[in-house]
């Protein structure tokens, strides 16, 4: 976890909402942007943004692996979330005011609903969709909330050595139990 002070980094056994309730507390009120990890849902007073690098991801995935009429809906959900960065940088660099902001933020609600509420063929597109059907104040949050980041990258940054760390030094103790069983 990455706060405006400070990065917390703690190795548990578990990776459910009570791990990150004891951290912050089950009421936590703040923001969390975070990678469509469902256990952060629970938290229901704090505001939400899902990041955007990671569906952006996820959809060129799918568009990678479809065919034919098969990438015109991940391609337009790239398309939308292209326009809210777009929009964001546009933001910075004219200082585009809140309410401009919070009025495209509406319009891109619209959209994106409009996408996900047609019919899709392809199974991916449909479970795709109700994902982001499930989640519609969660997308476009850093456009409301100005001091909001669009990705949680400030937070796999910070975090990234600690992990790199436990992953070879975990890896090397599980092969040495398992290399040397006596």
């Amino acid at each position: 976890m990455v706060g405006t002070g400070a990065t917390l980094y703690e190795i548990d056994e578990g990776r459910g909402f009570e791990v990150s309730a004891a951290m912050l507390g089950a009421n936590f009120a703040g923001c969390l942007i975070y990678n469509e990890w469902k256990s952060y849902n629970k938290f229901k007073q704090a505001t939400h943004q899902q990041c955007v690098a990671h569906i952006l991801r996820r959809t060129r995935d799918l568009r990678d692996m479809a065919s034919r009429a098969g990438v015109l809906f991940p391609h337009a959900i790239i398309l939308l979330f292209q326009v809210t960065l777009a929009s964001c940088d546009d933001y910075v660099a004219r200082h585009a005011t809140c309410p401009e902001l919070r009025e495209c933020a509406e319009l891109l609600d619209d959209s994106l609903q409009a996408l996900v509420e047609t019919p899709h063929s392809n199974p991916e597109h449909t479970r795709f969709a109700k994902h982001l059907r499930n989640h519609p104040s969660e997308w476009f949050t850093f456009l409301r909330h100005v001091n909001v980041d669009a990705t949680n990258s400030r937070a796999e940054q910070a975090n990234r050595l600690a992990v790199v760390n436990r992953k070879v030094w975990g890896q090397a103790r599980e092969s040495e139990l398992t290399l040397k069983p006596y």
